[in-house]
């Protein structure tokens, strides 16, 4: 499929995680907003997932939506900006 606003670029479907568990998830959601906003105006196809410690539901989310892109990082704080996070996507 290719993207509507470039035709010679594929559509990239993107998987943005955001929200999280710890203090700054709230943080997180409106740098997760503009992120989303900027991504959709440049045609590509998002999926705003909001993190929760259940990894299974996000093993499954990032099975059905299949994306290009299966993480772009807009979390906050701890267990996120020390890595564990992306730890996880590496496995």
């Amino acid at each position: 499929m290719l993207n509507k606003k470039n035709p010679t670029l594929s559509i990239k479907k993107v998987l943005l995680l955001k929200g999280g568990w710890n203090a700054e998830s709230a943080i997180s959601l409106v740098s997760a907003k503009g992120m989303k906003k900027a991504l959709l105006a440049n045609g590509y196809d998002v999926l705003g997932y909001e993190l929760t410690r259940n990894i299974a539901a996000l093993i499954s989310t990032i099975k059905d939506f299949n994306p290009d892109v299966v993480c772009l990082n807009a979390l906050h704080g701890l267990d996120v900006e020390d890595g564990k996070i992306q730890a996880l996507m590496e496995l």
